[in-house]
């Protein structure tokens, strides 16, 4: 039996310094938490949901665990973020519209 990795540090990489403080506080990461499978995949939909909130409902997050050397038994989780292209809506048509007026 081996104890499960404990968070030393996190990192955003693809994404500006503004966007990284505005994210940190929405994935609920913390400091010396217990690195679990449902940790990484809560913070990679918090991510997800962030970027869809403003318009990119195409990104993409894959995250990395890598062994923290200077402590033992931890991990630094890093976050590879692409936004993808902003989604913006044309138009939207109306089909076989019997109700309402079309404007």
């Amino acid at each position: 039996v081996t104890e499960r990795p404990r968070l030393s540090k996190f990192e955003f990489t693809g994404i500006k310094k503004s966007e990284k403080d505005d994210l940190t506080p929405k994935t609920g990461l913390v400091i010396n938490r217990v690195i679990t499978e449902n940790l990484k995949r809560t913070s990679v939909d918090a991510i997800k949901k962030f970027y869809a909130d403003k318009g990119y409902r195409s990104a993409e997050v894959s995250v990395r665990e890598i062994p923290d050397t200077s402590n033992q038994n931890s991990s630094i989780l890093v976050f590879n973020v692409d936004k993808g292209n902003k989604v913006k809506i044309a138009e939207i048509n109306f089909i076989d519209n019997t109700i309402s007026d079309d404007r």
